[in-house]
């Protein structure tokens, strides 16, 4: 059971690793976040 839920889990955590803040669907999907400006509420 727990090697199921490691790479659920492990794939959640991705992003404070990844330097462009990705998950692994992110991944594979090949989408990026591009930021245009800061505005702050």
């Amino acid at each position: 059971m727990a090697l199921d839920f490691l790479p659920c889990f492990l794939g959640y955590l991705w992003p404070a690793w990844d330097s462009e803040k990705r998950t692994f669907a992110d991944m594979i999907m090949g989408s990026r976040v591009h930021q245009v400006g800061s505005r702050r509420l």
